[in-house]
């Protein structure tokens, strides 16, 4: 009997650590820090090497050296070879490298680009990062299963309804750590209208790699990286981001 009531008591005291376990992290998953937005882009963009798939060149983002000169014979009547010649982008193609702080009014430079992808949306179309130069766009990385996540989408809806035509949202489920069922799911349910975009190929949990999820990257319209928060964020840090890229 003995044996059967400590059973009992070890099995209802492993309920109550479980359960309040889950309480605690859902209960601190909710609660966003009131100013956790980064300025700048995170030092995973800078090691992301890209190609130009128009010309198969390394894109700018790469941190690959360049490759020594071989030494050549000394010929008098050789001409030194020189390197192809490449396109200099016009003014209107070559990306804004600084933008106007709204807190201090200076001038801040960009750390880098944010890295372009291909993700998929609500109808299995292929949609780019690149599609949307010119237009400020903020993209955000959650799963379903992620109650941070989850506590921050009404203010991302909201805004999103409110600055619609003005910015871009790119709400991306990592797919690749989630379930596409299970993710459009929620959407439904909860009747959000922001637009939401799947990462199938696993390419934006590469290239956006941060600690954890949620995390929100802020990109200007010439396509820099201004700023971005790791973690569950709030109103007013979203639209000061916003101000930030508009």
């Amino acid at each position: 009997m003995n044996d059967k009531i400590k059973l009992i008591i070890g099995i209802s005291l492993c309920v109550v650590f479980v359960a309040g376990a889950a309480f605690l992290y859902n209960y601190l998953g909710s609660k966003a820090p009131e100013d956790n937005l980064v300025t700048g882009a995170p030092e995973s963009f800078k090691e992301v090497v890209g190609k130009d798939e128009s010309k198969g060149e390394v894109s700018q983002n790469t941190t690959e050296p360049p490759k020594a000169q071989e030494d050549t014979p000394n010929d008098d009547n050789a001409e030194t070879p020189q390197p192809p010649a490449e396109d200099e982008p016009s003014a209107e193609e070559k990306p804004e490298d600084k933008y106007t702080d709204t807190e201090s009014g200076e001038e801040q430079s960009h750390s880098s680009l944010a890295p372009d992808f291909t993700v998929t949306d609500a109808n299995g179309a292929k949609v780019k990062l690149s599609q949307f130069k010119g237009k400020p766009v903020i993209i955000n990385l959650w799963a379903s299963w992620c109650p941070p996540c989850k506590s921050e989408m009404p203010v991302f809806e909201k805004l999103c309804k409110k600055y619609d035509g003005e910015i871009v949202f790119m709400m991306i489920n990592l797919t690749t750590q989630d379930d596409i069922s299970d993710a459009k799911g929620f959407i439904k349910d909860s009747g959000y209208t922001f637009p939401v975009y799947f990462d199938e190929t696993g390419e934006v949990g590469q290239k956006y790699y941060t600690p954890g999820i949620p995390a929100t990257f802020f990109v200007d319209a010439a396509g820099g990286a201004v700023a971005y928060v790791t973690g569950a964020i709030n109103e007013a840090t979203l639209i000061k981001g916003i101000e930030m890229i508009k």
